[in-house]
């Protein structure tokens, strides 16, 4: 018998892929989200499963209503705590999963355990190795991001001689530079640059746009990495801050037939085999029925 599962998202197109697989697979899966979060119209890729709201006001409601009405076994949460907080706040015992997927959590658990511990959750899974780096050794579970196998699969010929470099916040400036220098002397390329933010790429198009290059570089400095210090002495030291694990973009890319550069300048071009959807949900469910053996 399937599982009835609600996951609350802010902006992951990982919950997307995720439940995708588990409805494959027999479960009653929903996903709440507002719908001003998705700048990158991830739901799109799942609108029978993609219930969404026009702010957190009524995603609040919405989340209440949903969880009294639709009754599920798990509420999985990705990414945002306060969410996490107004379950717990009206549903006590309800069996929480939290997930994790970047800054939100990456060299700071100690800063958020003290949080984490009050709101009991039943399970916390974090989306790339380093994120385990200072994780309590109990309870904390890696799941590798998985790829959109179904939509990633190329569909035309692309330029050969071009690389991109996708910037996802104001913190990217010093792998912006990188970048570029790698793609003038290492790649003897052209190099695109496109700032996300300004231009969020909507999910279902970021195929066709990949596919048009040969190169992915995926040089990525989380700057948002918790510094107690001065502002100073933290922009000199953010140059360090390398997100050391392949983005999802670059694995995309990877399974369009691309090259991903990582922040050690390795190429890639083969997918790991445990980023395929079926690998992350079978770990996904032996958390849940764990999660509910326990209960």
């Amino acid at each position: 018998m399937g599982l009835k599962i609600l996951h609350i998202w802010m902006s992951a197109d990982v919950a997307v892929t995720m439940s995708k697989e588990l409805k494959r697979r027999g479960h009653n899966v929903r996903i709440l989200m507002n719908k001003n979060a998705d700048p990158f119209k991830w739901r799109e890729a799942a609108p029978d499963i993609v219930r969404t709201t026009k702010s957190d006001r009524t995603l609040f409601l919405k989340v209440m209503k949903e969880i009294f009405f639709f009754r599920p076994n798990i509420v999985h949460v990705h990414g945002m705590l306060s969410i996490a907080k107004w379950v717990r706040y009206v549903y006590k015992k309800i069996p929480l999963v939290m997930h994790f997927h970047g800054p939100d959590i990456r060299e700071i658990w100690h800063v958020r355990m003290p949080e984490l511990k009050k709101l009991n959750f039943s399970a916390i899974i974090v989306s790339s190795e380093d994120l385990m780096r200072g994780a309590p050794e109990e309870g904390v579970f890696y799941i590798p991001n998985p790829v959109d196998d179904e939509l990633f699969t190329r569909t035309i010929e692309g330029n050969n001689n071009k690389a991109l470099f996708i910037s996802i916040n104001e913190d990217q400036g010093p792998a912006e530079e990188r970048a570029k220098e790698y793609a003038k002397n290492v790649l003897k390329m052209e190099l695109d640059i496109i700032y996300r933010p300004t231009n969020p790429i909507p999910y279902l198009e970021l195929r066709d746009l990949l596919q048009q290059y040969a190169v992915y570089i995926d040089y990525k400095v989380d700057g948002m990495v918790v510094f107690f210090g001065s502002k100073e002495v933290f922009d000199e030291i953010r140059k360090s801050f390398w997100c050391y694990d392949l983005s999802l973009t670059a694995l995309q890319a990877i399974s369009l037939g691309l090259v991903a550069i990582d922040y050690k300048d390795v190429e890639h071009s083969e997918l790991p085999e445990d980023r395929t959807p079926a690998y992350a949900v079978d770990l996904l469910e032996e958390i849940y029925y764990n999660v509910l053996e326990n209960q």
